[in-house]
């Protein structure tokens, strides 16, 4: 399902974007001053085949001190449930901290990387589905619980 990391220093479309006035701009508008680009990927689910994300808080990967993180996600086609759509349990931003963490195995090469602590979990029920049209910005808080499922239409 993912395709690279790093990508904004990696190639020149992502980082003419990446560093565009527009995303600037977004990051701005919610607080950021210097705001710092840790990661970029290119998510994509294949017609019929895409595999599930499951529910996580973005904090998990990228550790940051004072923990603040925004994830953007732009939708590079229409995304709705049939297709995989993001969902999101409202509110676990502040209900859910973040209790798990990705780090380096300190007992050796393999695997690189291990999990601390439990991870937050919320009944299934709670996600909502967010539909949005391509070209869309969804910002993510580092601390809420999200996921996605399968794509089953043949987009």
């Amino acid at each position: 399902n993912k395709v690279g990391h790093a990508l904004h220093a990696l190639d020149e479309d992502f980082k003419t974007f990446t560093h565009s006035p527009i995303v600037q701009s977004a990051a701005l508008s919610i607080g950021y001053r210097r705001p710092v680009i840790p990661q970029s990927m290119f998510i994509f689910k294949s017609a019929k085949c895409g595999g599930t994300v499951t529910p996580h808080q973005d904090s998990s990967f990228l550790h940051t001190t004072p923990m603040r993180l925004t994830g953007f996600w732009i939708a590079l086609e229409d995304a709705d449930e049939e297709n995989a759509c993001l969902s999101f349990a409202p509110g676990t931003h502040k209900t859910c901290p973040v209790s798990t963490r990705m780090v380096r195995n300190p007992d050796g090469p393999s695997p690189a990387t291990v999990f601390t602590g439990t991870g937050a979990h919320v009944d299934d029920s709670q996600y909502v589905p967010v539909p949005v049209k391509k070209g869309s910005m969804v910002m993510i808080d580092g601390a809420v619980l999200h996921k996605s499922g399968s794509n089953t239409s043949d987009r």
